[in-house]
């Protein structure tokens, strides 16, 4: 091959190491601004503060921390709402969501509404060598929604959220510390209207 591309610096890096490092290139993802246009960002935000996430809950995933989470955050206060959207029926039957709600799939100009009225992107990765270099094209809807994201474990994601201050990181998925810090951010509208202004200013760059 005259290319290889990726999509991370972590798996370039890696190319890098066994090919010819003129030979990789990273490209990274990004969120479609004909779909995710400025005017959604003014769409009314849901009444309760809502953790959303979309896609499949695949093998790469830490279901079991999402749902301990889900349980974590309902007992520290019960008006914080769950949605997922996507195929994940069969994710749904399995373990205790709590009162999350399950919206199926849908188109994706319905997922760049429903994600433009929440209030948190969710990302809880397994913890391996491969999720630490893993950067779900999620995130970039997430941000092309305007939302800040929350993630889990460290990595090449955690590392671009902290240094733009553009969500909340965590170096394992801890379902306590996690709840706490989105109670934490629900109650601190200051540093939620920051951190939603930083991801706006980011935009931009990542459409």
């Amino acid at each position: 091959a005259r290319l290889i591309s990726t999509v991370t610096q972590g798996l370039t890096k890696d190319l890098g190491e066994i090919v010819d490092k003129g030979k990789v290139e990273c490209f990274p993802n990004g969120f479609d601004g004909k779909v995710f246009t400025e005017d959604i960002l003014n769409r009314p935000k849901r009444e309760s503060f809502t953790v959303v996430y979309h896609g499949r809950l695949g093998r790469f995933y830490d279901v079991e921390a999402f749902q301990a989470l889900i349980s974590a955050t309902e007992r520290l206060d019960a008006s914080i709402r769950f949605l997922f959207a996507g195929d994940l029926e069969q994710v749904s039957k399995k373990g205790d969501w709590g009162k999350s709600e399950f919206l199926g799939e849908m188109s994706l100009s319905r997922i760049a509404n429903l994600l433009a009225e929440c209030h948190l992107g969710a990302c809880i990765l397994k913890k391996t060598d491969a999720m630490s270099k893993a950067f779900p094209a999620k995130v970039y809807e997430y941000f092309g929604a305007g939302l800040p994201v929350l993630a889990s474990p460290e990595g090449e994601l955690g590392t671009f959220l902290s240094k733009r201050d553009v969500g909340l990181t965590f170096p394992q998925a801890d379902p306590e510390a996690m709840a706490k810090a989105i109670v934490d951010l629900k109650n601190d509208s200051e540093k939620w209207q920051r951190m939603a202004a930083n991801v706006r200013d980011l935009r931009p760059s990542l459409d």
